[in-house]
């Protein structure tokens, strides 16, 4: 089976999930044919930079191939292509950004479709319910194939119903990687076939590593939806009681200059650390050095929220202890005392106090996070929860 997989970004750092999938899939001995508009740095992934190497990206617009492959639609199914044309702009009329957006990408999205069926794709998958939707669904419609949409937490919460109703209701199937993801869809969509795949980790990589040192680290991009601002206020918390720590936060994002200002204003700058994007082995080392990991999610105001974070997973595949919040679905992985802590989101007094209670005592900490990786192992295996895809795929051609 060859599945055609459109993606915005590839590789991704802060989507090494879909990384993680490919890779599995492929080793299932399904043929994935990545479909890109841009790609980034494969960072140190050998397995990314492999992937690289067959990936197809967006041609520039006056690209010939893109042109061809146009007039080669234009010429099969003239009015088929028009429709679907037409279909784009009415759908976009009232948002001009995204029309100009949509109005660049329709082309891609036939150049896209001329290739994969030179290359015998069976089936088209967008990863997130925005534009790699749009596209797969364009792309499925020019060469008569199903398409499916894997649905995640910011293109889910984020837009309008409407607008995700119609980007979705043609979809063969579609995944959303948490239950609370699925249940939201399910009542958009009462009609659609929902799915809840869990993300997987590949265990092997993940060699568990307890540290007695009193850091407590962050991993993720720097945006108001990862909870960062109180956690820098409850590190502020902790150090008013004296309790001795340091604090690592990995990742980039807009509201870096925002945390600096924080960190500086509590005095903080011996404690907290911005350490900027860490991936690869750098990022295990970092788990490594670390008794507790936390991750409190908040709600933004424009409705972004974290699903199950792949970080969370990360960390407890490493033994370390967790402590997340109510606001995400964290709950989906962790018994709040049994494998982890959930604290209210917003709340850094009760983020403080379970960080403290775990720096103090490392017979906890070895218990949460011995039950954590247990967790993990038995739920979000990525060879165990790729077979749920694959069942999908095959029941879709």
């Amino acid at each position: 089976m060859k599945i055609a997989y459109v993606l915005s970004t590839f590789p991704c750092i802060s989507e090494t999930f879909i990384l993680r999938e490919i890779v599995a899939l492929e080793k299932a001995g399904i043929r994935v044919i990545i479909f890109a508009l841009k790609s980034s740095s494969p960072g140190e992934s050998d397995e990314a930079a492999s992937l690289m190497q067959d990936a197809i990206y967006r041609p520039s617009p006056l690209s010939p191939d893109l042109i061809r492959d146009e007039l080669f639609f234009l010429r099969r199914r003239p009015l088929l292509y028009l429709l679907l044309l037409f279909r784009t702009i009415r759908r976009n009329l009232l948002a001009p950004v995204m029309l100009l957006k949509s109005l660049r990408n329709f082309p891609v999205a036939a150049h896209f479709a001329r290739v994969a069926e030179k290359m015998g794709a069976d089936h088209i998958h967008g990863h997130f319910a925005f534009v790699p939707a749009d596209i797969a669904a364009t792309m499925a419609a020019l060469l008569d194939k199903r398409f499916s949409v894997s649905a995640h937490a910011w293109d889910i919460y984020t837009q309008g119903k409407r607008r995700l109703r119609n980007r979705l209701s043609h979809a063969s199937f579609i995944t959303a990687c948490t239950k609370r993801a699925r249940d939201y869809l399910a009542g958009l969509l009462p009609e659609a076939r929902i799915s809840a795949v869990h993300h997987g980790l590949a265990l092997d990589r993940f060699t568990s590593s307890p540290s007695s040192e009193p850091v407590v680290l962050a991993v993720g991009r720097l945006v108001e939806k990862k909870g960062y601002v109180p956690l820098v206020e409850a590190c502020a918390i902790l150090a008013g009681r004296d309790i001795e720590f340091s604090c690592v936060i990995a990742g980039e994002g807009p509201h870096r200059r925002l945390l600096e200002r924080m960190i500086a204003k509590h005095g903080l700058d011996s404690r907290v650390r911005l350490a900027g994007k860490v991936c690869g082995e750098a990022l295990m080392n970092l788990y490594r050095t670390a008794s507790v990991f936390a991750l409190p999610s908040v709600v933004a105001p424009s409705g972004d929220v974290d699903g199950l974070p792949n970080a969370i997973l990360e960390a407890m595949a490493m033994e370390t202890p967790v402590v997340s919040t109510d606001a995400s679905s964290a709950n989906e992985a962790i018994v709040d005392g049994e494998n982890g802590f959930i604290v209210p989101a917003g709340n850094p007094e009760m983020l403080a106090d379970r960080i403290e209670t775990l720096l103090k005592d490392g017979t906890l900490r070895q218990k949460l996070g011995s039950n954590g990786r247990k967790t993990v192992s038995k739920h979000f295996d990525i060879d165990t929860n790729i077979k749920q895809l694959i069942q999908l795929f095959s029941e879709s051609k």
